[in-house]
């Protein structure tokens, strides 16, 4: 085949790949196709993934009183909300990778609790994955009114499915444009896009904060992300409790999972955090190794740092979308995508949970077996594992509920 049409057939592969993890957080989920790539395992676990440094483990520490927390500056407290209503809240100072400013979304609930949602919607660190991210070209007021409507009839939005636990919370929907797993602080990121996903949260916050501590009081919160914006959660988690001062936050973490080196391979975490200038934290030197790698050790830094808050991650065992931008670290040059085996990538799941997270009593995972991709727009009483529906399980952590634990297929 001429090398031409060998670009151009890799090119129309990756460009399916990401329209995949594009609707990850946007759409209700569809069966994937399973033949998008040549399926290879790969090097087996613990075999060819870089040099390590051992930064040793993660030490317990003292965050400090959540009475000296907050954010700087606050800004004013949002106005006209309506109950069961959407509010597009326009904030000029965050920006889309294109320029453009942003904003978010709030639905007033009746529950003194408030869901912070972060969207998906894929990578962007070339010109083929820009090509394929959610919302290039910004994300504005028409945009959200475009969405809206359909939120309400799905999955953790809806208002009138009682298998769904949030349907009575205020929610507030955070859009996806800035291409970095709302994790960048770069206003020059990949060819001079703005990728300050990190730093538009924090200026969202800064409207939040004030309106649900003083004009309508909210006791817990929650941090739920899919996809990319299950990272993103990850990435934000440690500034939203902060922010949030005293008011306990949990965090959710749909389909968008921090695994080992031998799965997430260190080339991508190190786009990641090069590209993206990723907040890894100052005092979590396992988190970001001199040679590459450690991520995952966010998780543990997170468990300890705040030991009375609640941890979930969310996953399909053979998660196609996951498993094939996963695969982009397999490759010689960390720039393609080489299918990564169901198992290899379940087998990393695995691991994450017994080995990562399984010393800590308040972080726990629900597996499905499946190779789909994310569960925010389903309905959570149909979604079952181990005899367990996502409803009920879901319910058993916002409850604080001591039974709460692993669940598997």
């Amino acid at each position: 085949m001429p090398s031409s049409r060998r670009g151009a057939r890799a090119a129309l592969l990756v460009l399916s790949i990401l329209a995949l993890a594009a609707c990850g957080g946007d759409a209700p989920p569809v069966e994937p196709d399973a033949g998008v790539l040549p399926v290879d395992a790969g090097p087996p676990p613990g075999r060819d993934a870089g040099p390590r440094t051992d930064a040793g483990p993660v030490m317990p520490m003292d965050p400090g009183a959540c009475d000296t927390w907050g954010s700087a500056p606050e800004g004013a407290p949002l106005e006209g909300l309506s109950e069961g209503r959407w509010t597009w809240v326009d904030v000029p100072e965050a920006h889309c990778m294109d320029g453009s400013s942003t904003g978010f979304g709030v639905r007033l609930g009746t529950s003194p609790r408030l869901m912070m949602y972060l969207e998906g919607g894929g990578l962007c660190f070339d010109a083929v994955t820009c090509a394929g991210v959610a919302n290039p070209d910004g994300f504005s007021a028409t945009r959200f009114r475009a969405v809206e409507s359909d939120l309400d009839a799905y999955g953790i939005f809806s208002k009138t499915d009682a298998s769904n636990p949030f349907r009575d919370w205020t929610v507030v929907y955070v859009p996806y444009c800035s291409g970095d797993v709302h994790g960048g602080t770069r206003v020059d990121g990949f060819e001079g896009r703005e990728q300050v996903g990190y730093l538009n949260v924090g200026r969202f916050l800064s409207r939040l904060v004030p309106t649900f501590r003083d004009v309508h009081p909210v006791e817990r919160a929650v941090l739920i992300g899919a996809s990319a914006g299950g990272l993103g959660a990850l990435a934000n988690y440690d500034q939203v409790q902060r922010a949030f001062e005293c008011t306990p936050v949990d965090l959710i973490d749909d389909s968008g999972p921090i695994l080992g080196d031998e799965t997430l391979r260190p080339c991508l975490q190190q786009k990641a955090i090069d590209l993206f200038g990723l907040p890894v934290p100052a005092d979590c030197p396992q988190c970001a190794l001199p040679e590459g790698g450690g991520l995952s050790a966010l998780w543990t830094y997170l468990t300890l740092r705040y030991p009375e808050r609640r941890f979930a991650l969310l996953s399909n065992t053979r998660d196609q979308t996951m498993r094939q931008f996963f695969g982009i670290g397999l490759s010689p040059r960390c720039n393609f995508p080489i299918g990564m085996s169901g198992e290899v990538y379940e087998a990393g799941l695995v691991d994450l949970r017994d080995r990562v997270l399984s010393p800590h009593d308040r972080i726990h995972t629900f597996f499905v077996d499946g190779d789909r991709h994310t569960f925010v727009y389903e309905q959570l009483g149909r979604v079952t594992s181990g005899g367990t529906t996502l409803s009920a399980w879901l319910g058993a952590m916002l409850d604080g509920d001591a039974s709460w634990s692993n669940v598997a297929p």
